[in-house]
């Protein structure tokens, strides 16, 4: 084989693998492409259910249309704040004492439904957890009895 030929076959040989690899390489880039555009989808679709999640008026056990109706009917337009806000003011329902001139106070309150609520309190050194029942009476002054303790 000459000279010609074989540089010829050789360039030739060059050439197509130089466009093949472009090829692939497209290829390549494309399904990147694509990989990066389902992975910030769905990293939207995480963050929207950490949002979800983490939000605080967001009612995992209460539902107001339903557990609050009697409320809503007396003109109070949020029941969860209006019941939450009434525990917070009743600290003198917490059954253990401040220690080393803490205040006891609540920190989470939960509601669960129309009838129960659990909440955590403390005062610095001592925590502890309750499950309440509630009742709302006539004047939707809300009644609180301690059902269950649990002291940290």
């Amino acid at each position: 084989m000459n000279l010609k030929t074989f540089t010829f076959l050789a360039l030739t040989l060059l050439l197509f693998l130089s466009c093949s690899n472009n090829k692939a390489n497209e290829s390549l880039r494309q399904e990147i492409i694509e990989l990066q555009i389902q992975n910030d989808s769905l990293k939207e679709i995480v963050m929207e259910k950490e949002e979800h999640l983490n939000s605080s008026e967001t009612p995992q056990w209460f539902y107001p249309e339903t557990d609050a109706r009697k409320l809503f009917e007396s003109g109070i337009e949020n029941p969860e704040a209006y019941i939450k806000n009434a525990l917070l003011e009743k600290t003198d329902l917490i059954p253990m004492d401040a220690v080393l001139g803490g205040t006891m106070h609540y920190n989470n309150i939960q509601l669960l439904g129309d009838q129960w609520l659990i909440a955590d309190f403390e005062d610095g050194h001592v925590y502890g957890k309750v499950i309440v029942k509630y009742t709302i009476g006539e004047n939707n002054e809300v009644a609180f009895k301690i059902i269950a303790l649990s002291d940290n």
